[in-house]
C-alpha cells in the first residue's frame, strides 16, 4: 500500500491509500485523487506499480509534471517523492504516514521547482524526460532496453510551438460567440456540456480530431464549432485548434477578426509555413488555421497530401483539432473531411432542418463515427 498525499496547494491535507497497483490523479469526478487546482488538466496523470518499482505517466504531453526523490520520512526513514503538478505538489510514499510530519518536512524540502524546470528544458528542449521511478534512489534517464518496463516515468516539458510563437489576435466581439459574452445562458451551458462528453470521449475512445458539420446551410455549425473550441481552450488544461473546413464559404476570420490574409491557400501552395499562418487567440489556448479566400474547389484540395500534413501537424501540437466543416449535402467535402476525424458532430437547426435532410446527411457521412447532433438556432 502507498500513500499520495497533497502537501501544497489548493487541497492541502487531501490524501488517498493506492491500495490496487494504480491511481489516477486530476481535476475529474473519475479520478482516485481528484484536485481542485485549475492548473491541473481533468486526468493529468497516473501513479502506477509495474515489475517492482512505481511510475508517474502522463495522459498527454501537455500535461506536465516534476518529480523530486530526495524526501524521506523524518519518523521512519523510509524514502518517498514529491511531484509537482499544477499549483499543487503532492508526496508518494509506501505504507501510512503521520500527514502533519510528512508536510512538515515537505515543506523544510527546498524543491526549487523553477531551477528544476529551466535546468531540465535546456537539456531536452524538443522531448520529454523519462526517468527510472525506483523508490529507492535518485532519477535517472530510463534505459530503451528489452527488459526495462514499458511504462516509464514521464516527465512532460513543452518545447516552443505554434501556441506560443504564432501571431495574435483579440478573440471577436461578435455576440454569437456566447462562451465570451454570454457564458451564463443556455447556449453556452450547453457547449459546456458537450466539452465535458468530448473530454470523456478522448479518455475512452481517443478521440481528439473532431469534424463539426451540418445537413444543409444555416443551421448554427460554425457558432457552434467556434464557441466549442473557445470553451475547449480556456485556461491551460487543452491546447485547441480550429480549423476551416468550409472552403467554399469562409467565416472564421470574420468571426475572429483576423487581420493578416494568410491562410489554407498558402499552405497548399507551399507559400507559408503553418506557424506563421495560423491565428493565435489572447487569452486562450487556442489557433485558428482560416482560410480568407473562397476555394471553390475544395473535394480536389481537402486530399491532397499538403492538408493532410497540415492537419496532422496541428493534431500533434495541442490536445484537440475542431474543423468547421462545410455541410454534409450536396458536396462531398464533409465525407472527404469526416474520413480524417475520429468523430462527426452534426448541427441541426429545430426550426429549420428537415428530418428527411438530417437522415440523409447520416446516411453520406455514416454512423460510424457519429458522436451526436446538436440541435441549435443560430445562422451560421
Amino acid at each position: 500500500m502507498y500513500t499520495l498525499l497533497v502537501t501544497k496547494g489548493p487541497d492541502v491535507g487531501l490524501s488517498y491509500e493506492i491500495r490496487s497497483g494504480r491511481a489516477t490523479v486530476g481535476r475529474s469526478p473519475e479520478c482516485a485523487l481528484t484536485l481542485t487546482d485549475s492548473a491541473v488538466h481533468e486526468h493529468h496523470f497516473m501513479v502506477l506499480f509495474d515489475e517492482g518499482s512505481w511510475k508517474a505517466v502522463t495522459y498527454s504531453p501537455q500535461a506536465s509534471i516534476m518529480i523530486d526523490r530526495r524526501w524521506q520520512d523524518p519518523e521512519s526513514g523510509k524514502p518517498g517523492a514529491l511531484i509537482l503538478v499544477g499549483d499543487s505538489q503532492l508526496l508518494l510514499v509506501s505504507g501510512q504516514i503521520n500527514h502533519q510530519s510528512a508536510m512538515d518536512s515537505a515543506e523544510n524540502l527546498d524543491f526549487d521547482a523553477e531551477t528544476l524546470r529551466d535546468d531540465a528544458v535546456s537539456q531536452v528542449r524538443n522531448k520529454a524526460m523519462e526517468f527510472s521511478a525506483d523508490m529507492t534512489g535518485k532519477g535517472r534517464p530510463a534505459s530503451r532496453g528489452k527488459n526495462q518496463p514499458n511504462l516509464q516515468s514521464l516527465v512532460s516539458l513543452a518545447s516552443k510551438s505554434i501556441f506560443d510563437t504564432a501571431p495574435s489576435c483579440m478573440p471577436g466581439t461578435s455576440k454569437e460567440l456566447a462562451v465570451l459574452h454570454n457564458a451564463e445562458g443556455e447556449f453556452a451551458r450547453q457547449i459546456y456540456g458537450l466539452v465535458a462528453q468530448l473530454d470523456n470521449a478522448r479518455l475512452h475512445r481517443g478521440v481528439q480530431r473532431i469534424l463539426v458539420t451540418s445537413a444543409e446551410v444555416g443551421t448554427g455549425k460554425t457558432v457552434c464549432a467556434t464557441n466549442l473550441a473557445l470553451a475547449m481552450s480556456e485556461g491551460s488544461a487543452r491546447k485547441i485548434s480550429l480549423v476551416e473546413g468550409n472552403l467554399r464559404k469562409p467565416r472564421l476570420q470574420q468571426l475572429f477578426k483576423i487581420s493578416h490574409s494568410s491562410g489554407w491557400s498558402d499552405l497548399l501552395q507551399a507559400a507559408k509555413k503553418l506557424e506563421e499562418t495560423v491565428a493565435r487567440i489572447l487569452g486562450r489556448s487556442l489557433v485558428v488555421l482560416h482560410s480568407p479566400q473562397i476555394l471553390s474547389h475544395a473535394d480536389s484540395l481537402i486530399p491532397a497530401p499538403a492538408w493532410k500534413q497540415n492537419l496532422d501537424e496541428l493534431h500533434q501540437a495541442g490536445d484537440f483539432l475542431i474543423i468547421d466543416g462545410p455541410p454534409a449535402l450536396p458536396y462531398p467535402d464533409a465525407s472527404l473531411l469526416a474520413a480524417q476525424v475520429d468523430a462527426v458532430i452534426i448541427v441541426a437547426s429545430k426550426a429549420r432542418t428537415q428530418r428527411s435532410s438530417l437522415e440523409q446527411a447520416i446516411r453520406t457521412l455514416g454512423t460510424d463515427k457519429l458522436l451526436g447532433v446538436v440541435f441549435h438556432d443560430t445562422a451560421s
